[in-house]
């Protein structure tokens, strides 16, 4: 619950950037076109999700390579097709996913200890 409301302003940060890029053509960041696939892009939209499945918390470590695996590889395949518009966007959420299970992580070790 409180992710989509962190992932609201991100989205519409994204959502203008997409649109005034889209309507004067100018590159956004190192995507030179954000209606275009950006194989960069999919790498760091990789490495977020890896990282997030990394620190899932409470995960056996058997589990938690076959949830890396599993997430990376699917992952994979539907971003790196994608526009970049939209690989900005699936990478700012597995951004705050990553946020979430780091805190999540800190609080269950606190509580345990």
């Amino acid at each position: 619950m409180i992710g989509t409301f962190a992932q609201l302003p991100i989205f519409a940060m994204l959502y203008r950037a997409i649109g005034s890029a889209l309507a004067s053509g100018q590159r956004f960041y190192w995507i030179r076109s954000l209606a275009a696939p950006d194989i960069w892009l999919t790498g760091v939209v990789l490495m977020l999700t890896a990282a997030g499945a990394y620190f899932l918390p409470n995960m056996s470590e058997g589990a938690r390579s076959l949830m890396i695996a599993i997430q990376v590889g699917v992952t994979f395949f539907i971003v790196w097709k994608l526009a970049a518009g939209y690989g900005l966007y699936w990478a700012s959420s597995s951004a705050i996913g990553l946020i979430q299970n780091l805190w999540l992580r800190r609080e269950l070790s606190k509580k345990t200890a």
